[in-house]
């Protein structure tokens, strides 16, 4: 059985890894202007958020990549769905950005 196909029709996988995809790059982006708007005032500090974002960014997409062949590699197989516990570490990290993003607009 390949597995180069896809697996329904609904493309439920593909639209989860896509809708991950867009998050991370709203998230670069989110994070690149917050570094530079920081940078303005203070080049170290802006350097830093600009560096723990691209990490974060860069963990996200290498964690988003493999959990979507392993699911696309046990739905043609049949088996049972991985847990998602990666996924809600994800989105905590993701929170967590936000919500320093909004502390820093506030302040």
């Amino acid at each position: 059985m390949s597995h180069d196909r896809v697996w329904d029709r609904g493309l439920q996988p593909e639209r989860t890894f896509l809708a991950w995809q867009r998050t991370n790059l709203s998230l670069l982006a989110a994070t690149l202007v917050i570094a530079r708007l920081v940078s303005l005032h203070d080049l170290l500090f802006g350097a830093v958020i600009a560096g723990v974002g691209l990490l974060i960014v860069s963990a996200i997409t290498v964690r988003t990549q493999r959990r979507y062949r392993r699911v696309h590699r046990v739905l043609h197989a049949g088996d049972a769905l991985p847990g998602g516990r990666a996924n809600l570490a994800m989105t905590g990290m993701l929170l967590l950005a936000g919500i320093g993003a909004l502390a820093y607009t506030l302040l």
